[in-house]
């Protein structure tokens, strides 16, 4: 903790006392930089078992490393009598004290045009890109795995009397990566959506919507000693309801049947309930109480895995003790069973199913306009019926940042 205090003290005493303020005034609300500095220690960088694992992975048995990532972006605004464009650009820079072959970069742009066409005709068109490293508990490697997303889409919605209204959408993501052994895992994403609202007041909202979803993979993937297409589609029918009782307030329920199908090894298709329900509560001005459950799909990096059925639930506290402090407390756990090799052909291996249980606490201090440090403390642990993915980590994040 010492040694990541340390590290950030020049650059906090460099926001402290450099006048920007006449900077910040000057660029006003159109054009919005931000900077900011990150010290982590991770006690285990590469999320594995112990050193006997990492050794046998990268022939290093130093579990823990100190990251330091430096961001730097802007958000940009404009608004022309109906219409607004919004735009993000942001940068990371990522620094290993030890792993130094792990140094990286990462980027995101991210933007979007809203359209209000006539009263009751809207559109909008987005823009999403992104690189990034792939989380460690991902996948199993020596080497970083960056992951590049593009994002692309459009929609357009009509508003009906009587507090209806009507959407369609399209979006289309391209998935690639960094390394060759992850080509089979490449695709690109085709949705499309529809969605009919009923919004009886501003704090109310009741939805029914429709998801197509067409999967196209690059190259197909080794099951069973063949090659086999990855290439599916999905139909999702869902019911979502929102609602602000206060500022401090809100339920978020999301419910739903997801189909998958596979173009070859049927034994892979998938049929089940999918959905998501987030609760906040007030309790004080203070003190609020929130909660989050999920069911959903996640397409798989593991090798020998197709995708996973992830059930997560979350509980924590949020505390605002004074104007200038915000402190939290998180605990979730998730159950993880995947679909891959064990549960399509007959091996004598299990089926996977892991087990993650994670703590995190922290808290904010913004002691002037537009400056803000945080702490943050995690513990994780996951286990596996596969013990050879079981693992346990803790770290500490220190951060300074600064919002002209």
């Amino acid at each position: 903790m010492k040694k990541l205090t340390l590290r950030l003290l020049p650059i906090l005493a460099f926001l402290l006392f450099w006048d920007i303020s006449a900077y910040a005034e000057l660029l006003g609300d159109r054009i919005k930089p931000f900077l900011s500095v990150k010290e982590i220690y991770d006690s285990n960088i590469f999320k594995v078992k112990d050193e006997e694992q990492l050794r046998s992975l990268i022939g290093d048995d130093q579990l823990s490393d100190f990251v330091t990532i430096f961001t730097l972006g802007t958000g940009l605004n404009f608004q022309i009598s109906r219409q607004e464009i919004d735009i993000l650009l942001k940068k990371d820079f990522l620094r290993y004290g030890h792993y130094t072959s792990q140094n990286a970069q990462q980027d995101e742009v991210k933007g979007n045009i809203s359209l209000r066409i006539l009263d009751r005709i809207s559109a909008k068109i987005t823009g999403d890109y992104t690189k990034s490293l792939e989380p460690r508990e991902y996948y199993r490697t020596q080497e970083k795995v960056e992951r590049t997303t593009k994002v692309g889409g459009a929609s357009l919605g009509y508003d009906l009397p009587s507090n209806f209204s009507i959407h369609a959408g399209f979006r289309q993501e391209e998935v690639d990566f960094s390394i060759p052994e992850l080509e089979n895992r490449e695709r690109t994403d085709k949705s499309y959506s529809g969605t009919l609202a009923y919004s009886p007041s501003t704090e109310t909202k009741f939805e029914i919507a429709y998801e197509r979803h067409d999967f196209d993979y690059e190259i197909p993937q080794y099951i069973g000693g063949r090659l086999v297409s990855n290439d599916s589609t999905g139909d999702a029918i869902k019911a979502i309801f929102t609602r602000k009782f206060s500022p401090k307030t809100a339920i978020s329920l999301s419910a739903g049947y997801l189909w998958r199908k596979f173009d070859e090894f049927s034994a892979r298709d998938f049929q089940g309930t999918t959905g998501k329900a987030e609760v906040n509560y007030g309790i004080t001005e203070k003190l609020v109480l929130y909660a989050m459950a999920e069911r959903k799909l996640y397409e798989e990096l593991f090798l020998d895995q197709t995708y996973s059925v992830n059930e997560s639930f979350g509980l924590g506290a949020a505390y605002k003790p004074t104007e200038k402090i915000e402190t939290f407390v998180y605990g979730s756990t998730s159950k993880r069973s995947y679909k891959g090799e064990a549960d399509i052909i007959t091996t004598t291996y299990p089926p996977r199913k892991d087990r993650t249980n994670e703590i995190k606490t922290g808290m904010g201090w913004y002691p002037v306009i537009r400056l803000g440090l945080t702490l943050l403390y995690r513990y994780t642990t996951r286990n596996s019926n596969l013990d050879m993915y079981d693992y346990r980590s803790h770290g500490v994040e220190l951060g300074v940042s600064y919002k002209f």
